[in-house]
């Protein structure tokens, strides 16, 4: 009994212990060049999921467990920074602008300008970002990473195409899709092009940035700008994926014992069945000669299997110092979940670019979509 008190009281005591390392830690995060406050800045305890935001002052508070914790602060826009606290309770942290990122070129209807300089509502995806989403349609690959798109398929059939809205719908019974231009040229559609081949993709959402485009552009923009050729050592991709789609939460039936058993137990309780001779009484004809022979049919088998996607593409990029040329090959396999709804895509693409001299340039860009 008293080992049972030492150690009861041995484990109290580090409990208070314990208590008494938590504190709270507040502080304050500015921009390191203007001294402005950042609000909404994401304030996080590294290795835990313990986290805040700075308030409309730039001020933040966060209980800490230990000495030795250190705070991840992470901003958009700005270089991400980790600060030991130690003891302290007072931090006031400073963020550095990411410089990179405002140098970043965004491609749009006059030409091209840097991030820093850009005012109109542009969002700007990298091509290895649509790249990574396993899609037939590369403007699938944008869904839920740009505010104020709506991205949705038109059916669930294999090759369907999308719906897209820019900042919602703007007429009852007119189009209301964006305008699509692929290297200066207008598309109706993207589902001809291989997510592979685009080197980035900018979505032109308001009024100042679509006003090249006039009436057309009144629904927004999306510019689309492929892959070139490089100078030097030639670079070969290969890429290839594989999925598989199924039903969601398809309803569960009977088969057809199941359902022979439960007709049967139905019209035993109201008097009618008492054996199997007493199936004709239940069953009309054609149910009872398949109950006899055994034959049930599920048409959701015959209907629905799972589909799957494959796709295989093979780019290669090369060039001198006056000649550039970029080359693919693509193969996409589409399966839907419907039994005989099936596409085969078959997509080449080359670009080309000539130097004539330091003050003309030419160059020729051809596309091979076929389907089966």
């Amino acid at each position: 009994m008293i080992k049972f008190f030492q150690s009861l009281g041995l484990l109290l005591l580090f409990s208070i212990c314990t208590f008494g390392q938590s504190r709270t830690v507040t502080g304050k995060i500015t921009d390191s060049k203007t001294g402005e406050t950042l609000i909404g800045v994401s304030v996080l305890i590294k290795g835990t999921t313990k986290g805040t935001a700075t308030d409309n002052d730039g001020r933040f508070s966060i209980a800490v467990d230990n000495n030795s914790a250190v705070l991840v602060v992470n901003y958009l826009s700005y270089i991400k920074r980790e600060v030991p606290i130690g003891s302290q309770t007072q931090v006031n942290i400073k963020l550095d602008p990411d410089e990179t990122l405002l140098d970043d070129v965004i491609v749009v209807g006059y030409g091209t300008v840097k991030k820093r300089d850009l005012t109109g509502s542009v969002v700007s995806v990298k091509g290895e970002d649509i790249a990574k989403v396993p899609t037939a349609n590369p403007l699938e690959s944008i869904q839920g990473k740009v505010p104020g798109v709506d991205v949705t398929r038109s059916s669930g059939s294999a090759s369907s195409g999308v719906n897209i809205n820019i900042r919602g719908t703007r007429s009852i019974s007119a189009g209301n899709g964006p305008l699509i231009i692929v290297d200066g040229v207008q598309y109706s559609s993207l589902q001809d092009i291989n997510a592979n081949d685009i080197a980035s993709m900018e979505i032109l959402k308001d009024a100042s940035s679509t006003a090249i485009y006039g009436s057309r552009g009144a629904n927004g923009v999306i510019l689309v700008t492929t892959k070139k050729g490089v100078s030097g050592q030639a670079v070969i991709s290969l890429n290839s994926y594989y999925g598989v789609s199924s039903v969601d939460r398809y309803p569960s039936i009977l088969d057809g014992q199941q359902f022979v058993a439960l007709r049967r137990e139905a019209y035993r309780a109201t008097g009618n069945w008492a054996s199997p001779a007493d199936d004709s009484k239940i069953f009309n004809s054609a149910e009872l000669a398949a109950v006899q022979n055994g034959q049930f049919t599920n048409y959701q088998d015959l209907l629905i299997h799972d589909g799957s996607q494959q796709n295989y593409q093979l780019g290669v990029r090369a060039g001198t110092e006056n000649t550039k040329a970029y080359f693919s090959l693509d193969y996409l396999d589409e399966k839907g979940i419907l039994k005989q709804d099936r596409s085969n895509r078959y997509s080449a693409r080359l670009n080309l670019d000539q130097n004539l001299g330091k003050f003309f340039t030419t160059g020729m860009q051809a596309q091979f979509t076929h389907y089966e």
